[in-house]
């Protein structure tokens, strides 16, 4: 999910970042971003680094907004 829409900082907040991270972070859960535009032209690059993330975190559960 970007944080900002369509990756641009000067566009604000993405609607996702803000209906989905920003509401859970704001009613105390515990939840994490992960920048997925971050490797934008990397699709297994993205996924791998995600799964090594989730695997270490040992999470009971994943939300994934794509």
């Amino acid at each position: 999910m970007p944080k900002y829409t369509f990756g641009q900082r000067e566009r604000g907040l993405s609607p996702e970042y803000k209906a989905i991270y920003h509401t859970l972070k704001n009613n105390n859960y515990n939840v994490e971003y992960y920048d997925s535009l971050k490797f934008k032209d990397d699709i297994l690059k993205i996924n791998t680094l995600l799964l090594k993330k989730l695997k270490k975190k040992k999470l009971k559960i994943h939300f994934f907004s794509i």
